[in-house]
């Protein structure tokens, strides 16, 4: 039953990850709810497996897509044709089995990212980058994010500043994980060939 409090943990895959013999393809999207799986499983997988062939064959691509659409178009936000067509998704799907039932290692760059902003495709040696500098930002009263704490209001008895949200009922959002497809961009209804 999903309400007992082991049923997820009985079905859950989490500790078996590391015996892992085979190659996987990992491939995710910067606006997929299941990202963070995504990330977790290409780091555990690619640096833990049992096998070190498996270790070696985890390669992972992560565009700027929602959850199982490669449109590149997300909300309100369009990344072009080229973000999907530039990776050529589809063929390195079928490139990675091709290996993986030939029993050849993988010819896959290790990580493919797309860096929005730029709207680039960058192969990449590990996920996380080895030269990321970790931030954190805080909100500010302005509504400002900055890398600096915000001071603590007098006014408020020295407690820090809050906001009230109520999930049932979120703020529109150009940005976050979902499982929405597309969006009324210019993107909407494209299809990758």
């Amino acid at each position: 039953k999903e309400t007992d409090a082991g049923y997820w943990q009985r079905i859950s895959y989490t500790d078996s990850r590391i015996q892992t013999q085979v190659p996987a393809l990992h491939v995710g999207g910067w606006f997929d709810l299941f990202l963070r799986g995504t990330l977790d499983n290409f780091t555990t997988m690619s640096q833990a497996a049992v096998s070190g062939e498996a270790r070696t064959s985890q390669p992972l691509i992560v565009g700027p897509w929602t959850h199982a659409d490669y449109t590149g178009a997300a909300g309100e936000l369009f990344f072009g044709a080229g973000s999907a067509q530039a990776v050529r998704l589809e063929e390195q799907q079928l490139r990675f089995l091709r290996e993986s039932v030939d029993g050849s290692p993988s010819s896959l760059p290790a990580v493919q990212v797309f860096v929005m902003g730029a709207n680039v495709w960058r192969a990449e040696n590990e996920w996380p980058l080895a030269r990321t500098e970790w931030q954190k930002w805080y909100l500010h009263a302005d509504a400002g994010l900055l890398p600096q704490e915000p001071a603590r209001r007098a006014d408020n008895g020295g407690q820090w500043l809050g906001f009230t949200h109520d999930p049932h009922d979120p703020v529109p959002t150009i940005g976050g994980g979902t499982l929405i497809q597309g969006g009324p961009g210019d993107g909407a209804g494209y299809m990758p060939g």
